[in-house]
């Protein structure tokens, strides 16, 4: 279930949501594109950066990266792992 439908479900706006924090070993940029209208709403991100994880799971970093930085959408601040 994302988080967007955990949201509707329950009633509640996705911009109540002001944090978020990720921590699912690679696959933040499938959590990230399961809450949209989340991210819209520019809560503050936290999440871990492992470029080696993220490859394992199929995502490419770059693209990862790309995605906050080409919109002006949620905050975001990377916990970096080698």
């Amino acid at each position: 279930m994302t988080l967007d439908a955990y949201l509707a479900g329950e009633r509640i706006a996705a911009n109540r949501v002001r944090f978020v924090k990720i921590d699912v070993e690679g696959f933040e940029f499938e959590v990230i594109r399961g809450m949209p209208l989340v991210v819209e709403a520019r809560p503050l991100v936290v999440t871990e950066f492992s470029p080696v994880y993220m490859r394992r799971s199929g995502v490419d970093p770059a693209e990862f990266l790309w995605f906050f930085g080409s919109r002006d959408t949620a905050r975001i601040a990377f916990g970096i792992e080698h």
